[in-house]
């Protein structure tokens, strides 16, 4: 039987990756204005070690492009065309209903709750889950 170790807090452990990797690492960590450590560690712990999909924690260079350039179109387009937006706001409140009605169906609505909970907080949270209750 073997003894169990002590950690301390704060406490070093060593990773292996490739040179181009720990690069990403190193503009991820600037970016989010973090040290590589920090940011690694932060980015570990948001992975859902259980799921079957592997998701790049780092967004490579063309990959950014493409983000800022679909961001910027979609700027443009709401700018140009106001009516866009209002859709846009139809659509996304369209589909928190669904997505509410969904798990209230599929009797999820303590998961729904807390969700909303968490992101809109309790007293909006509240007004949403009885708005998604309503009839069409």
């Amino acid at each position: 039987m073997s003894k169990p170790r002590r950690r301390r807090e704060g406490m070093s452990h060593s990773i292996s990756c490739t040179d181009e990797e720990w690069e990403m690492i190193g503009k991820g960590a600037a970016r989010a204005g973090m040290s590589r450590s920090a940011w690694f560690v932060q980015c570990v712990l948001n992975v859902n070690p259980r799921s079957k999909r592997t998701i790049p924690l780092v967004l490579d260079e063309k990959q950014q492009g493409n983000v800022v350039l679909a961001v910027e179109r979609l700027v443009g387009m709401i700018s140009r065309e106001p009516e866009t937006l209002a859709r846009i706001e139809d659509d996304v409140r369209h589909l928190l209903k669904e997505r509410v009605r969904a798990m209230i169906r599929q009797g999820r609505v303590a998961e729904a709750r807390a969700r909303l909970c968490e992101v809109f907080g309790a007293k909006h949270a509240a007004w949403i889950e009885d708005w998604a209750r309503r009839p069409r």
